[in-house]
């Protein structure tokens, strides 16, 4: 976008939102009574009205209009981040073109280890099954241009390939029907030529930044907020988003389905209107409109006040801190329904979230050593994690020392690096689209024998 926004007017403007946040799907508010569960619904506004583009405004330069002074103090708040955030902020391999991601986890039912490498040109997967009760497996998938091609040499010496690219002639059509492959092969398809997604998301962030552009900002009366613990007088702006608004956004949401996915969506037997249905469905629960109040201090959030028209009205309350988000309330009809208290000691960094029914979830992160800690408490269940992070420039590595409940027990580590190196797959070759009856007979009598030695 340049780093620059186009001014119509004093009132109005243009972003382009090629480094804008992707936004969440809104969802149908339900009635007054279950406060947390309405939130959902109005977020939808929020969406469209103050969230669209927060990180596009970061570098720009002066903001005169009302939804400008909106959008960059949205960026200001999200991007003045804790310590884990600034952590995770500088490791660009989270961002590569080519990269592998590594798992290795270690479960009450076994062993799995799996690592996934991706390029522009190409796509594999190598890993390890050491499930309890069943015999190890190893496997290497690797995904081109045209085919896949698998080696599964525990239970047998061929190379599996599959062209999703051809017609197939062979025994796997009185196997699978037809619909069935097309399904596969275009979804393999879409797998392979929509490798680079951000490009869909721009377009699609552009959708929810168009529409941002059409919306109306007001200043309205200043109001007094508790901000890093003194009383501030804040600055307040307005506007108004309505159903169409939101509709505006779906339709163009199906429009970019139907350029992007046509092929997919035909075998799968579905239209872009199937994709969008269940947020045309939400959209009808919503009020016909929802006024939006933000209310900004030193150019960052310190309030929003969600007010639908006849529903219940939310206020978000940015508390401050060492950071803007690092203490908040969200009040629903005047009531807290849910609070972030956040606190640094040294070097480690604690952040609680409760909710109306005495839900918890209590995180730690020691910048120093990396350590991180979390704590989950939900409807008389209890859910931890113990680890630690490590994060440079290329890389991160989470270890896990204890993942789940008092019953569960799951550790392993889980690493993201840029760079890939491929391996050569080999073995006779199976063409499992034209492999006749009696081969498919053969393998699977192979396979048996394979599997039942194991045991």
């Amino acid at each position: 976008m340049n780093g620059q926004f186009e001014t119509q007017n004093p009132v109005e403007n243009t972003v382009t939102p090629a480094n804008q946040m992707e936004t969440p799907t809104p969802e149908a508010p339900k009635k007054k009574g279950n406060k947390i569960s309405i939130i959902a619904g109005v977020v939808a506004a929020v969406v469209v009205a103050g969230g669209v583009g927060v990180f596009a405004a970061v570098k720009t330069g002066a903001f005169l209009s009302p939804s400008k002074k909106v959008l960059l103090a949205g960026a200001k708040t999200v991007s003045d981040m804790g310590s884990l955030g600034e952590a995770l902020k500088d490791c660009v391999s989270l961002h590569a073109d080519e990269y592998t991601l590594k798992m290795d986890l270690s479960m009450n039912e076994g062993d799995i280890s799996m690592e996934g490498r991706s390029s522009k040109e190409q796509k594999q997967i190598k890993g390890n099954l050491n499930i309890s009760g069943a015999p190890s497996i190893d496997f290497l998938a690797d995904i081109g241009a045209d085919s896949v091609q698998v080696e599964v040499p525990t239970i047998s010496d061929h190379l599996f390939t599959y062209d999703y690219r051809n017609e197939k002639s062979g025994y796997l059509l009185e196997m699978v029907d037809q619909d069935t492959l097309d399904a596969v092969d275009a979804t393999l398809k879409a797998a392979y030529d929509n490798q680079d997604s951000n490009e869909f998301h721009k377009k699609m962030l552009k959708v929810y930044a168009d529409e941002y552009n059409t919306l109306k900002f007001s200043k309205v009366d200043a109001k007094d907020f508790t901000i890093d613990g003194t009383e501030r007088s804040c600055k307040g702006y307005q506007t108004v988003v309505t159903k169409d608004n939101v509709d505006h956004v779906i339709d163009g949401l199906e429009t970019l389905y139907e350029e992007d996915y046509q092929e997919l969506m035909d075998a799968l037997d579905l239209t872009a209107a199937d994709f969008v249905a269940s947020m045309r469905e939400a959209v009808e629960e919503l009020d016909d409109s929802t006024t939006l109040v933000f209310y900004l201090y030193k150019g960052q959030y310190a309030a929003i006040d969600i007010i639908p028209e006849n529903d219940v009205s939310f206020e978000v309350q940015f508390l401050g801190g060492d950071t803007r988000m690092q203490n908040m309330i969200l009040l629903a009809d005047d009531e807290k329904v849910v609070e972030v208290q956040g606190s640094n000691e040294g070097s480690v960094e604690t952040i609680t979230m409760i909710a109306e029914e005495n839900d918890t979830v209590k995180f730690t992160y020691d910048s120093d050593s990396g350590d991180i800690t979390m704590e989950a408490k939900y409807d008389e269940e209890s859910y931890n994690f113990a680890g630690n992070l490590a994060v440079d420039k290329n890389s991160m590595v989470i270890t896990i020392d204890d993942l789940g409940s008092a019953s569960e027990d799951v550790s392993g580590s889980i690493t993201w690096k840029k760079g890939a190196q491929f391996e050569e797959v080999s073995g006779d070759t199976f063409d499992l689209g034209n492999a006749t009856e009696e081969e498919w007979q053969d393998l699977l009598h192979e396979i048996f024998a394979a599997m039942l030695g194991g045991f």
